[in-house]
């Protein structure tokens, strides 16, 4: 089954095998760990840290003395999940609202994204969190730092290399939800206040678009309505309105974090937390669990629209069309207008899926013009705020909407507790 390659304007993201961190910790052999040695940019302490790995599974996982930790499940206590129909399984919504489930990614892929492996990637043991439970996400963090326990965090299990959905004890945040907006916030110890949003770490971008569209103000998104913020802004959040308005990453205002050893701190760019700030935005997981990010919110764009279609024929010489029309738009100083996604299919087939914003769409249809590239496409004007139209809920009863594109990319974790039934 071919691959699909997703062309992003910022960034080629390929789907390709890779391990998680427990079993890179399980593969290396003494050898490797030489080789690593020998290589100047590594220290002793580096070399330590990684000769012990944190345990996953197996006596030492199970010796713990988890009736310490109140709250603690075993994933195995999780009942087999009844679904309505075979077809629900394909459900977006709701296999993000399950503990056990991860959503279709490169561990395990899905009807249209193909996937290499999702063995031995269920959890041994998680916590549901809820929002308040600060303590008891600290008391959970510090167990799992004495004991030398693999941690995982997953909202809805969206990671595409699998990491909120290996061996190890899980922390579940999908149910710490809530919303603030704010019309003058003031990140700690910093002199200035803007607009913003707080969200709690269990906020999907479904729930913000509805608020987004209430409240008439934009925050950089995902387009994936299943999505949790959190992990989008850890990676660095790249959205269809980016070019313009910048990454998820780059408007976080503040973040309030729970750190491995149970501490918990509100992080800034302009408090003692500055290096911490600085990791959370696009630097990856591992600096803590993120209880609630607060980010700078925009105005209503005055015009915005989309560019779709497909391009057909040698993809070779379409991509390099492409990219020479991106570089003219550039240097005619246009590009922050126009930004989204290519996505390269079977069949030397480009899916175009670009947004425009803040330029008229016969502006844009001009600059579209300057290219063979778009030859058939057009600028058409629409609404930055969904009207949810062509959106969807749950077909297993769990809260939200969803669009069916979406839907026939979901597939859920292939070890978890699922029983289809016929209607």
């Amino acid at each position: 089954m071919p691959f699909t390659t997703c062309l992003a304007l910022s960034f080629l993201c390929l789907l390709g095998p890779a391990l998680t961190l427990g079993e890179e910790c399980e593969k290396r052999d003494d050898d490797t760990l030489a080789m690593i040695q020998r290589h100047k940019d590594h220290s002793a302490r580096d070399i330590g840290r990684l000769k012990s790995c944190p345990c996953s599974g197996g006596p030492c996982f199970d010796s713990a003395p988890w009736h310490q930790l109140p709250g603690v499940r075993s994933m195995n206590q999780v009942q087999d999940h009844r679904l309505r129909s075979p077809a629900a399984q394909h459900d977006p919504l709701w296999i993000s609202d399950q503990p056990d489930l991860g959503f279709h990614g490169g561990m395990m892929g899905s009807a249209k994204v193909p996937g290499w492996t999702a063995l031995n990637s269920t959890p041994h043991m998680y916590m549901e969190l809820h929002e308040g439970d600060n303590w008891q996400i600290a008391q959970a963090m510090n167990f799992a730092t004495q004991h030398n326990l693999k941690l995982l965090i997953k909202n809805t299990g969206h990671d595409w290399f699998g990491r909120s959905m290996s061996r190890g004890f899980m922390l579940w945040t999908h149910n710490i939800q809530g919303s603030q907006w704010h019309d003058a916030f003031r990140p700690a110890n910093c002199g200035h206040s803007e607009p913003a949003v707080s969200f709690a770490a269990g906020v999907q971008f479904w729930q913000v678009f509805q608020e987004m569209k209430e409240h008439k103000r934009l925050v950089v998104t995902g387009t994936c309505a299943t999505v949790g913020h959190v992990g989008f802004t850890l990676g660095g959040g790249y959205g269809d309105y980016s070019h313009f308005y910048g990454s998820g990453a780059s408007n976080l205002l503040e973040a309030e974090v729970i750190l491995p050893s149970g501490q918990q701190v509100t992080a800034s760019e302009c408090n003692e937390y500055s290096d911490l700030f600085k990791a959370l935005r696009g630097g990856g997981p591992g600096f803590g669990l993120v209880t609630k990010f607060t980010y700078r919110t925009y105005p209503e764009p005055a015009v915005s629209g989309m560019i779709m279609g497909t391009v057909s024929g040698d993809m070779v010489h379409n991509l390099a069309e492409f990219f020479a029309w991106y570089k003219a738009l550039n240097e005619q100083k246009k590009v922050k207008h126009i930004g989204g996604i290519l996505q390269l299919q079977p069949g030397h087939v480009i899916f175009v899926n670009l947004r425009f914003v803040n330029l008229p769409a016969e502006d844009c249809q001009a600059l579209l013009q300057q290219s063979s590239f778009f030859n058939g496409l057009t600028c058409q004007q629409a609404a930055v705020f969904n009207d949810f139209s062509d959106y969807k809920s749950s077909e297993n009863g769990s809260k939200g909407l969803q669009p069916d594109w979406l839907k026939s990319m979901a597939s859920s974790h292939v070890g978890s507790h699922v029983m289809r039934l016929q209607q």
